[in-house]
């Protein structure tokens, strides 16, 4: 599915035009560590584009051609109504459709449940090959327009992602746990829908719960602008990039494994090289030996048949 998005909703002010949509495709942000998608700019929109409300990066220069609707791929009902997704472990009984009432137990040390009363969609890029060289040609500047150009890195190597793809929907509802006793405690929920925005969850002490459910009046908040899921290509830079880029923050933490110098490199493939030539010497004296005598019987060492056969 890609990544579960806890609070579906994007952390932007009320009104912001970005609202209307949602995550979608081309968004350059990254995740919270709530579960939220923090959108910056998008790749494929104009530097005008009223989402972009003039916070794109300076040099900032959308990728061409535009996004064209033949490289999109996309399920309107891709979840069903009434669809259910659990973790591993979980267990669901559902007591009625109409309206959804379904109860979880687990024993589990984590989980989590979404819930999507009225399905959602899917779209993803059939093709992103071509994103890479635009990325990698922008990606430095993008990561000091985030950072401020500071001496900190508030967003570390990494941390930056593009979406490739998202799944939305109108409304939903999820649940998460993390037990770190020794003993886990036996999570009970509920979930009953209700009418406008009561709250659907019951025995959640144990959970962190979400959910939105639109008025009934209200059509724009009942738009399938909630991510549920998203696809994303990861952008990182090498550390000598990096370094270039950023050179004070070099020091903190990179969401990606730090890259091996080329000395380094080179003497492990040559530290690797020793010892298998090591190994093939000890490997072929060893055949050596026993192609002399095997059993006390001689063999002929370029055809591996034994001698005494052919008299």
């Amino acid at each position: 599915h890609g990544f579960p998005l806890c609070n579906p909703i994007v952390a932007l002010k009320e009104g912001s035009t970005y609202l209307d949509k949602g995550v979608s495709i081309g968004d350059v942000g990254f995740i919270s560590p709530g579960g939220s998608f923090r959108f910056f700019f998008n790749i494929f929109k104009a530097v005008d584009d009223p989402i972009h409300a003039g916070l794109t990066p300076t040099e900032f220069k959308p990728i061409e051609p535009p996004l064209e609707d033949s490289e999109i791929t996309f399920i309107p009902d891709y979840f069903k109504p009434g669809t259910i997704i659990a973790s591993e472990g979980i267990k669901v009984v559902k007591h009625s459709s109409e309206p959804l009432d379904t109860s979880f137990y687990s024993r589990k040390r984590e989980g989590g449940i979404l819930i999507l009363p009225h399905g959602a969609s899917r779209q993803d890029m059939a093709d992103t090959d071509r994103l890479y060289e635009y990325v990698q040609r922008n990606a430095p500047h993008w990561y000091q327009v985030i950072n401020e150009y500071s001496d900190y890195a508030f967003h570390p190597n990494g941390s930056l992602v593009i979406v490739t793809g998202c799944d939305k929907a109108t409304d939903y509802a999820n649940a998460s746990f993390s037990n770190t006793e020794e003993s886990p405690h036996r999570i009970s929920l509920r979930y009953t829908r209700k009418p406008n925005y009561d709250l659907p969850w019951t025995r959640h002490d144990h959970a962190d719960v979400h959910w939105f459910q639109p008025y009934k009046d209200d059509v724009i908040s009942a738009s399938p602008n909630k991510c549920v899921f998203v696809r994303t290509l990861r952008v990182s830079l090498s550390s000598i990039s990096w370094a270039k880029a950023l050179p004070h923050t070099s020091r903190f933490v990179s969401f990606i494994v730090q890259e091996r110098s080329l000395f380094q490199r080179c003497r492990d493939i040559v530290a690797a090289w020793r010892k298998t030539r090591y190994r093939e010497k000890e490997l072929l004296a060893k055949i050596y030996a026993d192609n002399k005598v095997r059993d006390g019987i001689p063999y002929c060492r370029d055809c591996m048949i034994n001698v005494n056969n052919y008299g």
